[in-house]
């Protein structure tokens, strides 16, 4: 806690001058000293570094604001929609509901459909094959539609 007033008392004094002995400096007929040069060096990386800092503060909200000014776009896209589209895409009007109360996000909506037009995938594959076995399901080289092994020069 000690250092921490220190470097405070320090900054204060670099900054304001006090603590700066002017007859020492008049003495040898020098109107700044390194002490007073240094402070200006150091009061002028902090003002460089609170701008750096604000700079990048309103870079970010802007790319924020981008993001979600497309993302109200998006939904508002979705929103718009007819039944059979989004029969098509794999949405119901559940999913439309959630997305419009903020329940859930465009990418979490998105995965969602994902996963279902897997599940539906893995379905037809099962129905249709019931008479093989799964694992020749499994094998990613067979040819899914006859479930031959695909063969290699």
């Amino acid at each position: 806690m000690k250092l921490f007033n220190l470097a405070i008392a320090s900054m204060v004094d670099a900054n304001t001058g006090h603590g700066v002995n002017r007859n020492f400096i008049e003495q040898f007929a020098s109107t700044t000293s390194d002490y007073q040069q240094r402070a200006h060096e150091i009061r002028a990386n902090f003002i460089i570094a609170i701008f750096g800092k604000i700079k990048a503060s309103v870079t970010q909200y802007f790319k924020d604001s981008k993001a979600r000014a497309q993302d109200r776009k998006d939904t508002e896209a979705i929103l718009q929609m007819s039944d059979q589209i989004l029969d098509d895409i794999g949405l119901s009007h559940a999913d439309l509901h959630e997305l419009r109360s903020g329940q859930i996000t465009l990418e979490a909506l998105g995965s969602r459909r994902e996963l279902r037009r897997n599940e539906a995938l893995d379905n037809q594959l099962s129905q249709s094959s019931g008479s093989v076995s799964s694992k020749l399901r499994n094998i990613q080289s067979a040819n899914q539609a006859l479930f031959e092994l695909k063969k290699c020069a």
